[in-house]
């Protein structure tokens, strides 16, 4: 069942990865970069800044924006998205490792 209510405009998508693609690339913004040539297509990249991810990146992604996502953030753009910095995510992430979240394996 997906998160979507009906407005006077329409049907809207609440969904976080709703949120994420449309701050991605609105109107006057550059587009996402591309990944770097020499890297093969099936490493996952931000999808907001090309940066290549880590593993850590891929579940901090999971698990505080979306467990099935396909397509990820990497620290310093989740960190953006929340307002919080990179030392408060590596303290998540830090603090999921301990609890033995398997997103953190």
């Amino acid at each position: 069942m997906q998160n979507r209510f009906q407005s006077p405009q329409g049907v809207w998508d609440r969904s976080r990865e709703a949120l994420l693609d449309s701050e991605r690339n609105r109107p006057g913004q550059d587009p996402v970069p591309a990944p770097e040539p020499d890297v093969p297509e099936d490493v996952p990249h931000c999808t907001k800044c090309g940066a290549l991810l880590t593993k850590e990146d891929t579940g901090l992604h999971r698990k505080i924006i979306n467990r099935n996502a396909t397509r990820f953030l990497c620290k310093s753009c989740i960190a953006e998205h929340f307002s919080m910095t990179v030392e408060d995510c590596d303290a998540l992430i830090e603090h999921y490792k301990k609890a033995g979240c398997v997103m953190f394996r």
